[in-house]
């Protein structure tokens, strides 16, 4: 039985996105199990909300059903330099629990601090992130990502974002990076064009 997993971020007593990541939840618990159920994650999570204004990393594991809760403080990665790491047969369309294809292309950062997946000639994620570049006027994300996150879902549905198909010679034309996920929001984290090759 495959496990699969939502990271949501808690805050100030309240999970970031919570609709976006019941949606995603539910949505593969129909196309892998064929459940039509709908879980809700507001009563799993309120009685283990935190007060605290620091954030907390709240991860669901699940497959049929929640099967557990763990909640925990926040600590974010370093991330200056990412390695552009070639892998077509790469899949990680699901938010699985085994995450080996990813440990896989991260091996082959060759001393930066992560990788950026290119696919079928494309730049999709990190090993952990989806990703954003500004070009001096706009965002712009990955229109095929391997995994489409929660927070780019929100930076879209805002027009904080725009999709894009980005192939590695397009990234001299942007003057940054961007690394976003249900924990990092556009603007936290950094990564300088001439960091990323």
């Amino acid at each position: 039985m495959c496990l699969l997993f939502e990271t949501i971020r808690i805050e100030n007593g309240a999970a970031s996105n919570i609709v976006l990541h019941e949606r995603r939840m539910n949505r593969t618990r129909e196309a892998l199990f064929g459940m039509e159920d709908r879980i809700e994650l507001g009563p799993v999570l309120d009685p283990l909300l935190t007060k605290s204004p620091e954030p907390y990393r709240c991860r669901v594991t699940y497959d049929r059903s929640v099967r557990s809760v763990e909640i925990r403080p926040y600590s974010r990665r370093i991330i200056r330099s990412l390695k552009l790491v070639g892998c077509d047969e790469i899949e990680y369309g699901f938010k699985y629990e085994d995450r080996s294809a990813l440990v896989r292309a991260l091996a082959m950062r060759d001393g930066r601090d992560d990788v950026l997946i290119v696919k079928n000639g494309v730049v999709t994620d990190t090993s952990f992130s989806n990703i954003a570049f500004y070009d001096g006027v706009s965002w712009f994300t990955p229109a095929r990502p391997l995994l489409p996150g929660t927070r780019r879902e929100e930076l879209l549905l805002s027009g904080a974002v725009i999709e894009a198909n980005i192939a590695p010679g397009d990234l001299p034309h942007f003057r940054r990076a961007c690394i976003i996920n249900a924990m990092i929001g556009l603007g936290e984290l950094f990564v300088e064009m001439d960091c990323i090759s």
